[in-house]
Formats: structure tokens, C-alpha cells, sequence
């Protein structure tokens, strides 16, 4: 019946989904363990030319996929689209105010006074994955 084919079709398309976010937020991280390797190295004695080559794709890379991630993974998984931040004015802020990656969206959620769900997923996040990797150990502020 069309019922079935209905939910089948939603069934399947469920599961890419889960297959596609599961694999985008594991490359993420790693893309962000490398740039934060990258980052750094830099800081300690420079970057090599060679470096510098290598590295530059995969940071454009990174910010591409952490784009994506945010606007397609945790959308869902914070039941919200991303904010467009506000001056006191109420005036839009700059382009790159906005929350276009993960890690501002995350933030906004760990200073937020309430204990929601998207605070939770945050604590969790950075403690377990982003801060030991961090230039200064702590990710998400």
C-alpha cells in the first residue's frame, strides 16, 4: 500500500541520515584534532611550507564539513535551526558573528543559564572530545 511505501521510503532515508551524521561528525573531529595539531605547531616554532600546503585544504575542509554538520546534524539534534545573533540594537551583527559553525552554537548553549538540552550536549561534548585537544583546554566557552 502506499502507507508502507511511505514509511519504508522514511525508514530508509532515516537511516542514511543517522549513517551520514555519524560519519560526517567522526571526520569533523578528526579534521579538528588535525587543524588543532596544525594550530599548535604553529604556535611553537611555525609551520613548514610543506605544512602549510598540506594543511590549508583540510582546514577549508574542516570549515566546509562544520558547516554542514551544523546545519544538517545538530539542527536535529539540538531541535533548533542555527541563531542569527542580535546587537543590543536588535541589529543583525557581522556575517562571521553569525552562527554558522558548530562550536559558537555550542557555546551560546553552555552560557546559557538554563539547564536545556543543548547545554547538556555541549558539557558533554567538549570534557570528552574537543578540550584535550584545544590550544588552551577548554573548546567550547
Amino acid at each position: 500500500s502506499m502507507i508502507d511505501y511511505l514509511f519504508e521510503a522514511l525508514a530508509w532515508l532515516t537511516n542514511k541520515w543517522i549513517l551520514w551524521s555519524f560519519i560526517s561528525c567522526y571526520v569533523l573531529w578528526g579534521l579538528y584534532i588535525l587543524v588543532m595539531s596544525l594550530r599548535r605547531v604553529k604556535a611553537l616554532k611555525g609551520l613548514t611550507l610543506a605544512s602549510k600546503i598540506l594543511g590549508t585544504p583540510l582546514l577549508i575542509v574542516g570549515y566546509i564539513l562544520d558547516a554542514l554538520v551544523n546545519v544538517f546534524v545538530f539542527s536535529v539534534v539540538l531541535w533548533e535551526k542555527p541563531k542569527v545573533l542580535k546587537n543590543a540594537d536588535q541589529t543583525k551583527t557581522k556575517i562571521l558573528d553569525q552562527e554558522w559553525l558548530v562550536t559558537p552554537r555550542l557555546c551560546r548553549h553552555i552560557r546559557s543559564a538554563k539547564n536545556t538540552w543543548g547545554k547538556r550536549v555541549a558539557m558533554w561534548l567538549g570534557p570528552n572530545l574537543l578540550d584535550d585537544y584545544d590550544h588552551d583546554g577548554k573548546h567550547i566557552k
